[in-house]
């Protein structure tokens, strides 16, 4: 996140190093919001949070036939409403 201008410092608020795929997957801080993301991503997609990473997380493109890439509008309003629910950055991805 640091690196995108996104963070002032490259840690994290729990202490890990900041990072787009620590932040969707892993923080500690948003564990609720994350759970919440996981369930609404596997109903529109059906990949289970086991198998999410930060690449099919941010894959969008609806050019591949893989599962990650297909719903993505829906996926993208799921992160959105993460992003939201975080209250991590200022202003959420999608306008409203």
């Amino acid at each position: 996140m640091d690196k995108i201008g996104a963070a002032d410092y490259p840690f994290c608020e729990c202490g890990e190093l900041e990072s787009v795929e620590h932040y969707l997957l892993y923080c500690e801080n948003y564990t609720r919001e994350s759970e919440t993301m996981f369930t609404n991503l596997y109903t529109c997609t059906c990949i289970r949070h086991t198998k999410l990473t930060k690449t099919v997380l941010l894959t969008i493109t609806p050019n591949d036939d893989g599962p990650w890439t297909q719903n993505c509008k829906q996926k993208v309003e799921v992160l959105s409403r993460f992003v939201q629910a975080t209250k991590r950055f200022l202003k959420p991805i999608l306008a409203q």
